[in-house]
């Protein structure tokens, strides 16, 4: 007696048998098949099928890796338009000009200053 599985109906409605599988490497490496069958996964498919959780780790570390990449090329600090376009001397002018009052204060008599 037949099991369920080794039988189809065509488009008429008789029964075909269908020929047993034996290969399950072949389906791999079988391009043909793939591409008369649309409606069936491609080989990658059935690669995530078969190993569902090695191919989720996978994708994790691709996803992370590539993530961590942009994230590290995005990142890098540009110089700002005025540290691009404005002389050096003109640069470094506000922190020169945190010395003054002690400076002007050194000029004041004794008197002027608070005490």
């Amino acid at each position: 007696m037949a099991q369920s599985n080794d039988f189809r109906t065509d488009q008429r409605g008789a029964s075909v048998e269908e020929p047993p599988r034996t290969d399950r490497g072949a389906e791999f490496n079988d391009r043909s098949e793939v591409e008369s069958n649309p409606g069936e996964p491609g080989s990658v498919g059935r690669v995530v099928a078969r190993y569902p959780y090695p191919s989720v780790l996978t994708g994790f570390g691709f996803g992370f890796g590539l993530g961590l990449v942009m994230t590290l090329l995005l990142n890098r600090r540009e110089p700002t338009w005025f540290e691009r376009y404005v002389p050096e001397p003109i640069q470094h002018f506000p922190d020169r000009l945190k010395g003054v009052p002690e400076s002007l204060g050194s000029y004041w008599p004794g008197s002027w200053k608070p005490s």
